[in-house]
Order: structure tokens, then C-alpha cells, then sequence
């Protein structure tokens, strides 16, 4: 620092430090500033210095760990860079033992031995629980105890616990009994507990006691009935006859009448339908007024008649008049037996063809070219 004598510091000396009170330093901390009054990181009071900011370069001690055998002992030997030592000795304890191998590498050993304590697990009877029992060299060290819960049982047997549970489950025996037209279901419980579900008798149900615990459910029909009901025949069926103006009738054996009118009256014969008639054996038909009378046949379309043996009339109106005849759209009718009859065919996609058979066996496949011509070759 220059000479200061004949110089005012606050025109000359902007650098020179002073606190910030511009007071002697006491036991208090204070902040630095230059002489224009710029704070300094640093806080200084008479027993202490604070620095506010990053201090640079390093003056940490450094320490090298050796280590050295001392009888059974091992002592690390801490040497700091400012040349002071501390020492830390390790002792080993029952059945350890310590080793140097290499350089400041340490052997840990533990000789074991016949000393250490051995654990079993015994089960006892406690009253109506069981202890567990942890026995180190046969003297217990500590229990859980298994405590018996509601309508469970714990036995010890040996080194096992056996759990049994009690059932207290109430069981029911089942009755029915008459009352006044209804049937009282009862259940009475092996508790000497009862309890009555009542089955009462609707509009057309009967109940009836059989005794015994049995009862019977009987339906009397009425007004409301729907559906279908047993025919006259063998495991037959009808329209139940308040559905319909004429009752339908089904007498033959495996027969199924269905419509107003409609009569099924041979075994195994089908007819569904406002007046359908099925009046052959096995014959079926369908549709108003439909009547299939040849064995075997088959009426399909309002007034369709197959009146020959399996002769098939498809159509509102066809006749298949013929044995074996097929009578196929509106008003078609069968001229000979076992042909088909149509009054007019189209094929919407001919493919390869269609194959017509002569009466001599020659077979002809009918073929239309881009110009619309027919062209027959033989098969």
C-alpha cells in the first residue's frame, strides 16, 4: 500500500477495505466492502471468518490406510498428509480370528464350534389350545399358542395339531300338506324350527294332497287356453279348439293339425292351415284349403291338391293329378305320372349349360352363344 499521508482516501483509495458499518471490527460478524461501498463475500468478526462465496484451491488432509498385525489384533493405521497418525485397532470377538494376506488385506474367520445353541418346534396340549414351543438345548425360549375358535377343536398328537370342526348346520326335512285347496310346503328344521311355503291354486289349477308328501298340479283349461293340445291319435296334436271357429282335427296317429278347420286323419299326415286336409297315410300339406289325399303326397300353396300317390303339387292352385306327378306354379296341372310339369322356366345363369335326357337316354347340353343362338351338343 502506498504512502496515504496528505491524501483523502475516498478520492483516492476505492479499493480499500472496511466493514460495512464503517465500525472496528467486534465479536460480531461483519460484511467487507471496498472504499465505493461493493459488498465482499466475506464476513469477518474478532473470533471467526465467513466466507458468502465459492472458495478456491484445495487444502483437504489426505490419508494413507495401512494395516498391521498386533498379536490376535489388527490395527489400521491412519496417516494424514500433515504427518499426524490415528490408529484404530480391531479385536475379534468368540470364534473370530483375524489374518493379513497380501498388503492391507484382512481375513475375517469364525472357528464356529459345538457351543452355539440348537432349536427345536414341540407341540403340547394347552386346554383347548395348543402351544408351539421354540426349545433351544431343550430349554423354551417362546410359545404361540393356537387358540381354538368357534366349533373348532385343536389336538396336539405327537409333533402334529390336528383341527376339528363341529357342524351345527341346521337340516331341514321337507312336507307337503293339503290346505283348503292350497298345499303347504313345510320345512322343519332339525333345530325344531318350521318353516311354511304355500302353493296356492290359480284361476283353472287344482292342487291335490296325495299324502306322503306328494301333491298334484292340475290344469281344467278355460277361455285362455293357447297353444296346442293332444290330438285324437297317438302322440298327436292339435290347435286348442277355443282358438279356432271349427276345431281342427288331428285323429290319426302321429298327426299335427294346425288352423281353423284343418283335418289330419292318418297316421303320420301334417296339415297346417285354414281348411287344410291331410287324408292319406303320411301325406302332408300346407296352406288354405290345401288338401293332400294321395299316400304319400304333398300340396304346397292356397287350394294346392296332390290327389295321386307321391304326387306333389307347389303353387297356389297346382293340380298334381298324377302318381308321382310334380305340378310346379299357379294353376299348373300334371298331364302324365312321374314328370315334372312347368308351365314356363328360367334359368337366370345357364353356366355350362343345361343337359336335357331324351326318352332313348341321350343326353344334350343346351348352350347360348354372345349372339343369343342355342346351341345343342350331345353329352
Amino acid at each position: 500500500m502506498g504512502d496515504l499521508t496528505g491524501k483523502r482516501i475516498d478520492q483516492t483509495f476505492d479499493g480499500l477495505l472496511k466493514t460495512n458499518d464503517e465500525q472496528p471490527i467486534d465479536g460480531t460478524l461483519k460484511g467487507l466492502q471496498d472504499g465505493v461501498g461493493n459488498n465482499l463475500p466475506v464476513q469477518v468478526s474478532t473470533s471467526a471468518i465467513n466466507f458468502t462465496g465459492t472458495v478456491t484451491g484445495d487444502n483437504n488432509t489426505t490419508y494413507q490406510i495401512d494395516a498391521v498385525g498386533d498379536g490376535n489384533n489388527v490395527v489400521l493405521e491412519f496417516l494424514a498428509s500433515d504427518l499426524t497418525q490415528q490408529d484404530i485397532t480391531l479385536i475379534p470377538g468368540t470364534n473370530i480370528t483375524f489374518g493379513l494376506l497380501n498388503t492391507n488385506e484382512i481375513t475375517i474367520n469364525s472357528t464356529g464350534g459345538g457351543g452355539g445353541a440348537t432349536y427345536t418346534i414341540n407341540a403340547v396340549q394347552n386346554g383347548l389350545n395348543v402351544d408351539l414351543q421354540l426349545l433351544a438345548d431343550a430349554v423354551v425360549v417362546d410359545t404361540i399358542t393356537l387358540q381354538a375358535g368357534g366349533n373348532v377343536q385343536l389336538n396336539q398328537q405327537g409333533q402334529a395339531v390336528v383341527f376339528s370342526s363341529t357342524d351345527t348346520n341346521t337340516t331341514y326335512d321337507f312336507g307337503a300338506v293339503g290346505a283348503a285347496g292350497n298345499i303347504n310346503m313345510a320345512l322343519t328344521g332339525s333345530n325344531a324350527s318350521n318353516d311354511v311355503v304355500t302353493m296356492q291354486a290359480g284361476t283353472n289349477i287344482t292342487l291335490t294332497d296325495n299324502g306322503s308328501n306328494t301333491f298334484t298340479i292340475d290344469a281344467s283349461g278355460g277361455g285362455g287356453a293357447a297353444g296346442l293340445i293332444n290330438g285324437v291319435g297317438t302322440d298327436s296334436l292339435k290347435n286348442a279348439d277355443t282358438l279356432t271357429t271349427s276345431p281342427a282335427n288331428a285323429d290319426g296317429s302321429q298327426a299335427i293339425a294346425l288352423g281353423n278347420g284343418a283335418r289330419a286323419t292318418q297316421p303320420q299326415t301334417i296339415a297346417l292351415g285354414d281348411g287344410a286336409e291331410a287324408t292319406n297315410v303320411g301325406a302332408a300339406c300346407v296352406g288354405q284349403y290345401a288338401t293332400a289325399s294321395g299316400i304319400y303326397s304333398s300340396a304346397w300353396g292356397r287350394t294346392a291338391n296332390a290327389s295321386q300317390e307321391g304326387a306333389v303339387a307347389f303353387g297356389q292352385q297346382a293340380q298334381a293329378l298324377h302318381p308321382g306327378g310334380v305340378a310346379m306354379g299357379r294353376q299348373v296341372e300334371t298331364v302324365y305320372a312321374d314328370t315334372t310339369h312347368v308351365r314356363e322356366l328360367m334359368v337366370t345363369d345357364i353356366g355350362n349349360g343345361v343337359i336335357l335326357l331324351s326318352p332313348n337316354g341321350t343326353a344334350y347340353r343346351l348352350t347360348v352363344d354372345n349372339a343369343g343362338t342355342i346351341i345343342s351338343t350331345i353329352v
